[in-house]
């Protein structure tokens, strides 16, 4: 670990040793500790070398800045392609550094794509997810996704009820033996009947029919 004008090297990244709450001395420790991670003296020069972010963390752990200044939210990674120096920077001082690196950093963050729910292209999809238009219409998928689901369900419940009121019968009855009557025939009944009544007379009408037709009265 590397230790200069109270900033130090840790695993490949310079950060602040000490913590600094007074926002004037944090200005000044950055105007002063970008030059020494520079080629340049002066900071307005020096901040031409400072041009990428390789990288930004979202953790929860506070840490310092270069400055000094704990940092709660973005812990950006700035990178001095002349020096190979990679310093933690909070998202004011990268402001501070160079305004344009931040702003290409964060352009390459952004998500180019089509909303799968409201069919549209956007350059930003985070920005599209937040909007009142994105939030309306997510909010009426989910309503009708829930019915759907409903319907679904009631109908799924409805088949397990028939199928149980179905074998409750069939534990007392014989189902008559014609496939498209739905009647049954209690067990306590003789075995040879396997038909229903209406249904057995079909069958006898089929077997013989005139036996069936009533005969008139012969004068």
């Amino acid at each position: 670990m590397y230790v200069i004008n109270k900033m130090h090297k840790q695993n490949g990244i310079w950060r602040s040793v000490k913590h600094e709450p007074n926002t004037k001395t944090c200005a000044m420790n950055l105007l002063a500790r970008i030059p020494e991670l520079s080629t340049k003296n002066n900071f307005g020069d020096c901040r031409k070398e400072w041009t990428a972010i390789t990288g930004m963390s979202y953790d929860k752990n506070t840490e310092l800045c270069l400055c000094g200044m704990r940092i709660y939210k973005e812990k950006y990674f700035f990178y001095n392609k002349l020096t190979d120096n990679t310093a933690l920077i909070g998202c004011n001082c990268c402001k501070r550094i160079n305004f344009r690196a931040v702003k290409k950093f964060k352009e390459s963050l952004k998500k180019r794509g089509v909303c799968w729910v409201c069919n549209t292209n956007h350059k930003d999809l985070d920005t599209h997810y937040d909007s009142i238009n994105h939030l309306q219409k997510l909010k009426g998928l989910k309503r009708d996704f829930h019915w759907k689901l409903v319907l679904v369900i009631s109908k799924k419940l409805e088949k397990i009820n028939k199928e149980i009121t179905l074998i409750n019968k069939l534990k007392l009855n014989n189902k008559c033996i014609e496939e498209k009557c739905l009647k049954y025939i209690p067990k306590t009944e003789p075995e040879w009947k396997v038909r229903c009544l209406h249904c057995h007379i079909n069958y006898l009408k089929s077997k013989n029919p005139s036996k069936l037709i009533p005969r008139r009265n012969q004068h």
